[in-house]
């Protein structure tokens, strides 16, 4: 933020547009009041304030003491070429993927944990969890495969390049995570055709739909989370109809295209303020 805007300034950028993509740096108790007053000077000084969902927006507002007018919602946007749903044939076992960084916000010792229950309940391996990423949790992650015993039927593959090729190893997709801005892993499996568990959290709840677009659990319960897996996964209808209703969503509301749109619109009436006529070529 400070780095983007005040760079902006000194370069005499006609319109300067800061994004909010989180939620929890506006924690008031996590912030030393010094920070808050700058990030409030600066978010003063921008000409646009973004977030990618109302929750944010809100605590832009609460916490900078701006209006709540001065900040626009733009969603996040996927592209729904490059991901797009692909056959899965094998029938067992079900694998459950996530990709993403591997740090604590993530909270994927709870998705173990709940495979792990679900494979232990079944007496077999049925259950296969394969998380797609690299990072600073990757060692409590391994001591937690070990100590459940679960290495198994629990994949730490580190970092891809390519995710794309990863959705279609998946039958469900799950975001464990405590707390999520737009999540765009999970736009991506909703564009590949995957049903999808979240966690019930404002930055889930402010864009899915529960039930038509993704079961939800409770933060960091992994009994519930395991029962949320447990029905989609014995379910393949459920799981098929789900998927169809993931794609057809992000196509309607948050393909690429309309998310660059949406951005573009917004420059053009912020220098269209300062003077453009027409700063884009059409």
């Amino acid at each position: 933020m400070m780095e983007g805007i005040v760079a902006g300034r000194l370069a005499g950028v006609p319109a300067i547009v800061h994004g909010e993509h989180g939620a929890s740096r506006f924690e008031p108790q996590a912030l030393r009041w010094q920070r808050t007053i700058v990030q409030a000077l600066l978010a003063r000084s921008a000409d646009a304030l973004v977030s990618v969902n109302d929750s944010i927006r809100t605590r832009m507002a609460a916490v900078w003491k701006i209006p709540e007018t001065r900040c626009t919602i733009i969603r996040n946007g996927v592209d729904t070429d490059k991901y797009h749903p692909s056959p899965r044939e094998h029938e067992t076992p079900v694998v459950i993927g996530s990709i993403s960084r591997l740090e604590p916000i993530k909270n994927f010792p709870c998705l173990i944990r709940a495979v792990h229950r679900l494979n232990t309940a079944a007496g077999n391996h049925r259950f296969r969890l394969v998380l797609v990423g690299e990072g600073a949790d990757r060692a409590r992650l391994q001591a937690e495969i070990k100590a459940l015993n679960a290495g198994a039927y629990v994949e730490l593959p580190g970092a891809s390049d390519a995710p794309e090729t990863c959705y279609p190893r998946f039958d469900l997709y799950v975001n464990s995570s405590f707390s999520e801005g737009m999540s765009n892993t999970v736009l991506e499996a909703m564009s590949c055709g995957l049903p999808v568990v979240a966690t019930d959290v404002a930055g889930h709840r402010d864009w899915l739909t529960p039930e038509t677009n993704a079961l939800f659990f409770a933060s960091n319960d992994h009994v519930d989370l395991a029962r949320q897996l447990s029905v989609l996964a014995d379910s393949p209808t459920l799981r098929a109809a789900m998927g169809a209703r993931n794609r057809a969503r992000v196509l309607e509301h948050f393909s690429q295209t309309n998310f660059i749109r949406s951005y573009e619109q917004l420059y053009r009436r912020l220098l269209a303020r300062e003077g453009y006529s027409d700063p884009f070529p059409r």
